[in-house]
């Protein structure tokens, strides 16, 4: 089969747009990754974060995981007379949690442990028999901020019975701060996980605290989100 010029030229422009292609195909990635990932970023205030007006309660749910700030929002809303009760949920770091609470000036006969749960859905669950057991009809639940929306919504539909009080563990996150941390990607990890939820439990995104409650709901961003 023959060949003419016209085709031999055809071929050496489509090997150049080629390789052009190949070229500028990683910059356009990572351009639009960085976009996708300051978008995801910047929604996740209106999207991810519920925040209720702490109030005296039954008792205090410390979520495990980012342990530190847990505690000391937790130590924090304990000291300001929120809760006699405090239980700390979760495998890993419960232990942790529970130490620098103590260490803050919480008393160990107020604290309840829960260390064999491995998720958020698991967290509720497994705590309620302690609830239970101490009667609780009302709680704050403290994690962080970006996990508020999805840990009200798993602690509602597991009980419903009892009035839940989300509350993020940083008051004013910071998105140049978050960007560049291990904290950045665990936000974008948290839409995955909210469709994740729905999908495995049928949980509904969408959960409500009392109206007067509520804190952060109506916010678009705070002030110090940018800096």
């Amino acid at each position: 089969m023959a060949y003419s010029a016209d085709d031999a030229l055809g071929s050496a422009r489509g090997k150049r747009f080629s390789r052009r292609w190949i070229i500028a195909c990683p910059p356009v990635l990572v351009l639009f990754g960085a976009l996708a990932y300051g978008a995801l970023l910047l929604l996740a205030p209106p999207l991810l974060w519920v925040e209720a007006i702490p109030r005296p309660v039954d008792a205090i749910v410390v979520l495990g995981g980012d342990g530190p700030p847990r505690a000391a929002r937790a130590s924090q809303l304990y000291r300001e007379g929120m809760a006699p009760h405090v239980y700390v949920v979760g495998n890993g770091d419960c232990l942790h949690i529970s130490l620098a609470m103590i260490n803050a000036g919480v008393p160990a006969s107020a604290i309840g442990i829960e260390c064999k749960s491995g998720n958020t859905w698991e967290n509720a669950l497994f705590s309620l028999p302690l609830l239970a057991r101490d009667r609780i009809g009302s709680a704050i639940i403290v994690t962080s901020w970006f996990h508020t929306r999805r840990a009200l919504a798993t602690f509602q539909a597991l009980a419903p019975y009892i009035t839940w009080l989300p509350v993020g563990a940083k008051q004013n996150p910071n998105l140049i701060d978050i960007a560049a941390s291990r904290d950045g990607w665990a936000v974008v990890l948290e839409y995955i996980k909210i469709a994740g939820y729905v999908v495995k439990y049928g949980l509904d995104p969408l959960p409500t605290i009392p109206r007067r409650q509520a804190a952060a709901q109506d916010h678009d961003a705070p002030a110090s989100w940018l800096g």
